[in-house]
């Protein structure tokens, strides 16, 4: 089936598998952004808690050490977690090659 666009004025024509995958997009990408930021100031709601205050402006780089979830967990649980000191991951790949 066939539909003629004339939004701007034109005539060419959309397939309606093309019209309803441009229509069905849109609402997802809305909803995630809208999910990503009510997300975010969830977090910022809690980590304001903290001391020092935490905030997220970017939730996917802003968690990616894990400093920022384990303060998150120490809110919502009410226990203070035990921060374990990690060798970076050079340092780490370059010991376990020693005992290969």
């Amino acid at each position: 089936m066939r539909m003629q666009d004339k939004a701007d004025g034109d005539s060419h024509e959309k397939s309606m598998g093309e019209f309803s995958d441009e229509h069905v997009q849109q609402p997802q990408d809305d909803r995630k952004a809208v999910q990503r930021r009510t997300f975010t100031r969830w977090m910022n709601a809690l980590l304001q808690r903290c001391d020092p205050p935490v905030e997220v402006h970017d939730l996917f780089t802003d968690i990616q050490d894990g400093r920022i979830l384990m303060a998150l967990l120490e809110e919502l649980s009410g226990c203070k977690l035990v921060r374990v000191m990690l060798y970076n991951r050079k340092m780490y790949s370059q010991k376990s090659r020693k005992y290969d």
